[in-house]
């Protein structure tokens, strides 16, 4: 998990690209062709920590993103959908490298 910090909030990422090599019969993850590849206006599936869960819920929430902006690894993105868990809103930015997509 690798937090970033976006104005006075920090979430914290789950890193695909891990997640995959940890679990490769049942996790998979774009490669690093379908990333290189990736460009403005393009939809990719993210997924963040719930902090402090304990109502048995999942610890984590996937949602897609819309990506507004490309510089090297580093992902700028609008949310792309309404989430239940996580305190974003629709069309908020939100930045993330990479390894943090889950799919494209």
């Amino acid at each position: 998990k690798n937090s970033i910090k976006m104005g006075k909030k920090s979430l914290a990422f789950n890193d695909a690209q891990e997640m995959a090599i940890k679990y490769p019969k049942t996790f998979e993850a774009p490669t690093k062709e379908d990333l290189d590849n990736l460009k403005v206006g393009d939809f990719v599936k993210v997924s963040v920590v719930v902090p402090n869960r304990t109502d048995g819920m999942p610890e984590s929430e996937r949602f897609w993103t819309e990506i507004t902006s490309i510089e090297n690894d580093v992902i700028k993105a609008k949310v792309s959908n309404d989430l239940l868990c996580i305190d974003l809103k629709y069309q908020e930015e939100i930045s993330f490298n990479k390894k943090h997509i889950y799919s494209t």
